[in-house]
C-alpha cells in the first residue's frame, strides 16, 4: 500500500531532500541503529534474510519485504520510496503494523491469510490512509507471497504494490463522460468508436464495422486518420483476437454495459474499455490504453511465480522450461530459452525451449555467426537488443535465418561465471518490437534468478554425490576400526566388552548417517532416535514425542552415544528386558538466550531399577548428559529407570 505517490513529502522535509539527493535503500539500512532491534545488527542476520533482502533491494519493481511472522520487520527498495510519503524518514526496519498503522485493521487479515499459505492478489482495493493531502480515499493493487526458510518454515512476506488511485478516479471520470459522450465527442481524450455487428447468413456475429471514431482513437490505436470508418475491424487490424468480436456481440445481444480489459495482440497493446449498446446491432466503446499498467502487474506476478518455481524445482530442464514459460507469457513473445555456451567454438547448446504461436525451437547445437555478427558483444558482457532484425546492422544480412527461427525482434542476455561467457537467455518475437526499459529490467532480473537456480540444483546434486561417497567411506572406516579393535584387544578384554564397543561404533555410525544425509547440517532429533534405537533392534517398543529440534554435529554424536547406553541398559536390565516400553519426550523451556532443552527417558512396565554398583564408561556417559554438559537426573524407580537431561539449547544446536 502507498500514500500519495505524486508528492512523497513536502519540499523542505527530510524525506523530500533524501529523494532529491538520490538516496538508496541501503543508506537507510546503514543509517538505522540496529543495536536494540529484535533482528540485531546486520552482521548477525541469517543468510536467508540477507539473500532475500538482496533480491528486494535489486528489484526494479516496487517491493516490500516483511521479515519475521511476529515482528514483521519492514524493508523496501528504492522503487518504493515515492510511496511512503512522510513515513520514509523512519520506516526502514520498523514494524509493518507501525508503518501502516492507519490501515492495519484492514491489512491484518490479509497478512494472516498470506502467512497461512493463501497468496493474495488484489486489484484496486480501497483504503482510507493518512497522506500529504490529509486522510483520503485511496486505491491499491498488490500481491502478497510468503517466503520459506531452509527448514520450510515461513520467514516473511514479499509484497508487490502500487497505488491505482489516479486510474480509479480516471475510470470514474470515464463513466461520467459516457453519459454525455455525444456532446463531448469532438474533444474526448479517451478513444471512442461507434460500431455495428456484421453477421453471416445464419445471423451469427462474425465481425463488426467501424461507423465512427474520434481523433483519440487514431492516436491510441496507431492507425492513420481516415482509414477505419466503413471498414471492418478484421480489415483494420488483421489477426485481432476473437474476444473483440464475441464481447461486443454479447453487449448487443444482452443490451447490458460491459467493462473489460483486453489485449490487441497485433498491436501489442492493452486497453481498458467500457462498451454500451446503442440500439439494434450498434454499440459504442470508450477506451484508454492500459498497456503499461497491465505489463507492470504481469511482471510483478511473474516475479512471484519465478520465485516459487526457482526455489522449489529440483530438475534443471524442468526448471528452465517452467521459467521460460513464465517469461514468455509475461512478455507476450513466441520463443524463450536458455542454453549453455562454448565461447571458444562460438556455439550454444539448447536442450529444450518454450515456444508459442507456431514458433520453431532452437533446440540443438547452434553457431552464433549463422545469425549475425553480435557474438563479440556477448563476449564483452553486453546484452544484445534487436528491435527489428531487418534494420539492425548486426543482423540485417542474416534476417531470413533469424525470422525462420521466429526472431524478428529479440533480446539475448549473456551469463558469465568467473569472467567467462557460459550461458545465454534468449527471448524472441515474430514481429518488430520496441523493448522498453522495464522489459529489459525484468529480463535481466529473471536471467540472474534463473542462473542462480540452475547453479543451486547442480551444486545440490554434486553435494549429494559427495555425501554418498563420504557415507560409504565412513562405513568402511568404522568397519576397519571394529576389525582392528577385535584383532588387537580380544585377548586383553573381558568377554562381551568388544561387543559393547562394536555397538557403540554402530550408534556413532547411525548418527553420522543422519548428519551426512543432511549435508553436514543439523540432525533432526526424532530421526536420530529412530536410527540409534533401530540399530540395536528396537523398533516398536518406544514412543518419541516433542517439538521439532535439530542438533549440531557435536551434540548429535554425543546424544547418539547417550541414547545407545540407555537402550542397551534397558535391554539388559530394564523395561526392554521383558514386556515393558519406553517413553522419550522433550521440550524447550525459557526464552531468548536462556532457553534450555529438556529430554526425558521413562521406562514403564519393567523390573525395579537398581543403581549401578560400579562406574563404567556407560554410566559415565549417562551422567555426563547431553553434549557432555552434565545436567542429568536419574531416578531408579520400581517401574524402571526415569532419567531427565538438560542443557542450554544453544550448546546443542551449535555447528
Amino acid at each position: 500500500m502507498t500514500a500519495n505517490p505524486s508528492h512523497p513529502s513536502q519540499p523542505g522535509t527530510k524525506a523530500y531532500s533524501f529523494l532529491a539527493g538520490g538516496g538508496k535503500a541501503t543508506d537507510l539500512i546503514v543509517a538505522r541503529d540496529w543495536s536494540n532491534h529484535p533482528l540485531g545488527p546486520p552482521e548477525h542476520w541469517s543468510e536467508a534474510l540477507k539473500s532475500t533482502l538482496s533480491l528486494v533491494l535489486n528489484s526494479p519493481e516496487s517491493m516490500i519485504l516483511c521479515w519475521g511472522k511476529e515482528e514483521l520487520t519492514f524493508f523496501f527498495n528504492e522503487a518504493y520510496f515515492p510511496l511512503l510519503g512522510p513515513r520514509l524518514d523512519w520506516a526502514m526496519g520498523a514494524p509493518f503494523r507501525k508503518v501502516w498503522a492507519d490501515a492495519w485493521a484492514q491489512a491484518e487479515p490479509i497478512v494472516a491469510d498470506a502467512f497461512a499459505g493463501r497468496s493474495q492478489h488484489y486489484e484496486d482495493l480501497p483504503w482510507k490512509l493518512a497522506t500529504d493531502r490529509g486522510r483520503a480515499d485511496t486505491w491499491f493493487s498488490f500481491s502478497y507471497s510468503r517466503i520459506l526458510d531452509p527448514e520450510g518454515e515461513v520467514a516473511g512476506l514479499f509484497i508487490f504494490t502500487n497505488e491505482t488511485t489516479d486510474r480509479v478516479l480516471a475510470d470514474e471520470a470515464l463513466r461520467a463522460s459516457e453519459e454525455k459522450w455525444r456532446g463531448l465527442f469532438a474533444t474526448l481524450q479517451e478513444g471512442f468508436l461507434l460500431g455495428e455487428i456484421i453477421r453471416d447468413d445464419s445471423g451469427t456475429p462474425i465481425n463488426w464495422r467501424y461507423a465512427e471514431v474520434n481523433d483519440a482513437w487514431h492516436e491510441l490505436v496507431g492507425v492513420p486518420k481516415g482509414s477505419a470508418v466503413g471498414r471492418s475491424v478484421r480489415e483494420v487490424i488483421p489477426g485481432i483476437e476473437e474476444e473483440w468480436i464475441s464481447i461486443l456481440a454479447e453487449v448487443v445481444a444482452t443490451g447490458e454495459t460491459a467493462r473489460f480489459t483486453e489485449r490487441v495482440g497485433p498491436l501489442g497493446r492493452w486497453y481498458d474499455c467500457v462498451a454500451q449498446p446503442a440500439g439494434g446491432d450498434r454499440f459504442t466503446v470508450i477506451f484508454s490504453e492500459a498497456t503499461e499498467r497491465v505489463q507492470r502487474l504481469n511482471r510483478q506476478a511473474a516475479v512471484v511465480a519465478l520465485t516459487d518455481v526457482l526455489q522449489n524445482q529440483q530438475n534443471v530442464v524442468d526448471l528452465i522450461m517452467t521459467a521460460s514459460a513464465i517469461i514468455g507469457e509475461t512478455m507476450n513473445v513466441e520463443l524463450v530459452g536458455y542454453g549453455n555456451v562454448d565461447d571458444v567454438a562460438e556455439t550454444i547448446t539448447v536442450e529444450r525451449d518454450w515456444t508459442a504461436g507456431g514458433a520453431k525451437s532452437l533446440a540443438g547445437l547452434r553457431h552464433f555467426r549463422d545469425y549475425g555478427s553480435y557474438i563479440e558483444d556477448f563476449k564483452r558482457g553486453q546484452t544484445v537488443i534487436v528491435g527489428d532484425c531487418r534494420l539492425d546492422p548486426r543482423t540485417r544480412d542474416h534476417a531470413a535465418a533469424l525470422e525462420e527461427r521466429s526472431a524478428r525482434a529479440f533480446v539475448n542476455i549473456p551469463i558469465f561465471e568467473r569472467g567467462r561467457f557460459v550461458a545465454l537467455l534468449y527471448v524472441s518475437s515474430v514481429r518488430p518490437r520496441n523493448w522498453s526499459e522495464e522489459d529489459l529490467q525484468f529480463l535481466q532480473d529473471a536471467s540472474a534468478r534463473l542462473r542462480s537456480a540452475v547453479q543451486r540444483i547442480r551444486a545440490e546434486k554434486q553435494q549429494d554425490v559427495l555425501n554418498k561417497e563420504i557415507v560409504h567411506r565412513l562405513k568402511n572406516t568404522l568397519a576397519m576400526v571394529q576389525s582392528i579393535a577385535s584383532l588387537t584387544l580380544k585377548d586383553h578384554l573381558e568377554p562381551g566388552t568388544l561387543t559393547i564397543f562394536a555397538r557403540r561404533l554402530t550408534a556413532l555410525g547411525a548418527a553420522q548417517n543422519v548428519l551426512l544425509e543432511k549435508a553436514s547440517g543439523p540432525a533432526d532429533l526424532r530421526e536420530l532416535i529412530d536410527r540409534v534405537l533401530g540399530a540395536v533392534g528396537v523398533f516398536d517398543r518406544y514412543d518419541a514425542d516433542g517439538p521439532a529440534v535439530s542438533f549440531g554435529p557435536r551434540a548429535a554424536l554425543s546424544t547418539s552415544l547417550l541414547l545407545h547406553e540407555l537402550t542397551t541398559n534397558a535391554l539388559k536390565y530394564g523395561a526392554l528386558s521383558n514386556q515393558g516400553t519406553i517413553d522419550i519426550d522433550w521440550d524447550i523451556d525459557g526464552s531468548g538466550d536462556e532457553r534450555r532443552f529438556v529430554l526425558r527417558w521413562t521406562e514403564r512396565g519393567g523390573p525395579p531399577a537398581k543403581r549401578p554398583t560400579s562406574k563404567g564408561f556407560g554410566s559415565r556417559l549417562i551422567q555426563m548428559g547431553l553434549a557432555g554438559a552434565g545436567g542429568s537426573k536419574l531416578d531408579y524407580g520400581s517401574d524402571g529407570l526415569a532419567a531427565t537431561f538438560e542443557a542450554p539449547i544453544a550448546d546443542l544446536t551449535r555447528s
